[in-house]
């Protein structure tokens, strides 16, 4: 089986793109992508090789490797304890960009000065190449869930996804984090490292993974910034993204119904726009995906996908936000492929909340829920155990006023932890590392 010689990411990183919409790529989430046709990350030339990952040909400083996993080391490399820093995902290779780097830079530097910081790559960023079988599946099951989007016509989905999760069953199972794994990964760094685990800090989903380190390896202290939610179902995760793309819609056109959204989706697959460059024409498909993604974009891109809804004429420039946003939601590079890091979100978010991707909306959201559903149809049938439900110490959130994801999951960790406290932060970019609150109580 080769080695893959590319990280392939949901979007490229940019350096004018600010470390609070990097750290966003949980739940189908990019922003400002690269061309489509290109792989979607820099090629490195030795990510890993037959008997495991390398620390060769990466951007980010600090890589070491403890127990098969790789993991990056910043901060304070002679302080006396660890905290685990999670930049959530799934899907985030960290060793091709600079998150790390700029997530630690922006936090207060008595933490920085105090802590050396590890943080842990995703297994499917130094995995081998999936196989040709895999690869074929998941190019079928974008072509198939991109016809049921267009033409509404939901039985073709009836094959694809589990003929997916069955011909890449290998894939899925070392793409991504379990709990077993995640505690594999940081056990090792520690005693690689010869510290103790003092504190976490989890942007997004890297919340969700501070529960899979349980009572044998926990933190002392434990910081999340714009948390996912610490449990529930696939649907009802759904139900709550599909308000807030909802919701992040109006903020820019006030009149875009669900109709309106359905009626300019059949607009563009009446007559779908060619781009230079893209080899699928930008289609209905492509408008549903990106709204449906919207709630995670950066100001500028909400406002392209609200224009493509609004009715007023599509410029290039409309056309194409559409289009790369709707290619990262679905992980698309190549002409019809699927990145493994989509693979890598399949195997973590369809374990962590279960049931199948359905539920019934409200008619202002339906197209949008209907749209989030066939995103995520590989996780009909998954096997699924949940989030686990360990005992949190000294829990702190930091939560961005306005963050139409974090708000509801917010309310649910203080649900399932009462002791836990949380702080509102000024509106800012989901998952940006202000501590305001929380730092001050750990000192």
């Amino acid at each position: 089986m080769g080695v893959r010689r590319r990280l392939v990411n949901r979007c490229s990183i940019g350096p004018s793109l600010g470390v609070g919409v990097l750290v966003a790529f949980t739940w189908l989430v990019v922003a400002g992508c690269s061309g489509p046709e290109q792989p979607a990350t820099p090629d490195t030339t030795s990510a890993a090789t037959e008997s495991g990952p390398t620390c060769e040909g990466l951007r980010q400083d600090g890589c070491a490797i403890a127990g098969g996993y790789r993991y990056f080391v910043a901060g304070n490399a002679a302080a006396d304890s660890a905290v685990v820093i999670d930049l959530g995902g799934p899907g985030l290779a960290l060793g091709s960009t600079a998150l790390l780097d700029d997530f630690v830079a922006a936090l207060p530097q008595a933490l920085v000065e105090e802590h050396r910081f590890l943080a842990f790559e995703e297994p499917w960023a130094y995995q081998p190449d999936a196989t040709p079988e895999c690869a074929d599946a998941a190019g079928d099951w974008l072509r198939a869930s991109r016809d049921a989007l267009s033409h509404s016509v939901e039985d073709v989905l009836l094959a694809a996804p589990s003929s997916l999760r069955e011909a890449c069953g290998p894939e899925l199972r070392r793409s991504g984090w379990s709990p077993s794994t995640y505690r594999e990964a940081v056990a090792a760094a520690l005693d690689d490292q010869g510290v103790p685990l003092a504190g976490f800090i989890g942007a997004s989903f890297g919340g969700a993974r501070r529960l899979y380190l349980d009572d044998g390896l926990a933190p002392t202290w434990t910081i999340l910034v714009d948390p996912a939610p610490p449990g529930g179902s696939l649907a009802e995760l759904l139900r709550d993204r599909s308000d807030a793309a909802r919701q992040a819609l109006v903020v820019y056109c006030p009149t875009c119904t669900d109709e309106r959204i359905e009626a300019a989706a059949a607009a563009l697959d009446a007559n779908p726009v060619a781009l230079e460059g893209r080899s699928f024409p930008v289609s209905g498909a492509d408008l549903k995906s990106a709204i449906a993604v919207g709630a995670k974009q950066p100001p500028q891109i909400q406002q392209g996908l609200a224009a493509a809804v609004s009715g007023t004429p599509l410029t290039t420039e409309t056309l194409r936000t559409v289009a790369q946003t709707s290619d990262a939601a679905w992980g698309r590079f190549g002409t019809d492929g699927v990145a493994p890091s989509s693979l890598a979100y399949f195997s973590e978010v369809c374990a962590a909340y279960p049931g199948d991707p359905t539920y019934e909306p409200d008619a202002s959201s339906a197209s949008i829920a209907s749209t989030l559903a066939t995103l995520h149809s590989p996780c009909i049938g998954a096997d699924a155990g949940g989030l686990p439900s360990p005992a949190v110490q000294a829990l702190c959130i930091v939560a961005h006023t306005g963050d139409i994801i974090a708000g509801p999951a917010t309310q649910r960790w203080l649900h399932a932890y009462p002791d836990a406290s949380a702080h509102e932060l000024p509106p800012g970019p989901h998952g940006s590392p202000d501590l305001t609150g929380c730092w001050k109580e750990q000192t």
